[in-house]
């Protein structure tokens, strides 16, 4: 079932025969079903996510979302929260921080690009999840953490600092 919806998503995200708010929908379906496996929890958890970690599709239909022009913050909210929950494993954690795709929209989700304040882009969940999927990519990862410093367009430090600074986002930005 899972290789089943996960090859579903990798189909549908090339919708330039389909209309866009019906393929958005089957697209958002998909991926709160893969959440609701994700954030299992206790050793059936544990066993979704290895099974979602061994899918070979899992992350390039992720990225392919997160990436996509035409998909909105509806479908980033819930694949960024898979990502993150896959990210508690330190294999998953890796195989992630490699994609530099995905750790660029969560930077930008989060963060946003230099001077740019994202709160007008982006509600305060996606934030959230952004931030926790960054928070896990870094823990015990030196690579990753390496990675989303220098990330292209990013003051890191400097963001954190002024979420720091702010009460909303500071659990996240020290994490």
């Amino acid at each position: 079932l899972i290789s089943k919806v996960i090859g579903l998503m990798s189909y549908t995200t090339d919708r330039q025969s389909v209309d866009d708010a019906q393929q958005s929908e089957v697209i958002c379906s998909q991926l709160n079903f893969v959440r609701r496996l994700a954030i299992t929890e206790d050793k059936i958890g544990a066993a979704l996510r290895q099974e979602l970690q061994n899918n070979p599709f899992l992350l390039n239909n992720l990225a392919s979302i997160l990436e996509d022009t035409r998909s909105s913050p509806q479908l980033w909210k819930p694949a960024m929260d898979i990502i993150a929950k896959l990210a508690w494993d330190e294999e998953a954690r890796q195989e992630i921080g490699s994609a530099q795709v995905i750790t660029g929209k969560l930077m930008h989700a989060f963060l946003g690009r230099r001077g740019e304040d994202t709160s007008m882009y982006y509600d305060q969940p996606l934030r959230m999840v952004a931030g926790e999927a960054l928070a896990y990519l870094s823990i015990g990862s030196a690579a990753n953490c390496s990675a989303i410093l220098k990330e292209p367009g990013y003051d890191v430090i400097k963001g954190l600092k002024d979420m720091l600074c702010g009460i909303e986002y500071r659990y996240l930005a020290a994490s």
